[in-house]
């Protein structure tokens, strides 16, 4: 598994099955956002609960071996530099 970790939060891409998780970390009000691209393709999952338990995950369907590229993006704050990982 492939992550990348901000103070707010993490993003991480599990290439077994592809899988996009966003977690946020800290109780402040501000929502943790992972974004994937690869090819001319998006997608995007948002921690919708706070600092809860439990990460937004979004299960997707990218051929094996197919470079991607994730990142965190911090509400009020922005996006963080782009992690390479291979699906």
């Amino acid at each position: 598994m492939a992550v990348a970790e901000v103070v707010y939060g993490y993003a991480a891409f599990k290439p077994d099955g592809e899988h996009l998780y966003a977690c946020d970390t800290r109780a402040d009000g501000r929502s943790v956002k992972a974004e994937i691209r690869w090819g001319t393709k998006k997608a995007s999952v948002t921690d919708s609960n706070g600092a809860k338990a439990g990460c937004g995950h979004k299960n997707l369907s990218i051929a094996e071996g197919t470079r991607v590229q994730f990142r965190v993006v911090v509400e009020g704050i922005g996006a963080y530099p782009w992690v390479n990982a291979t699906a």
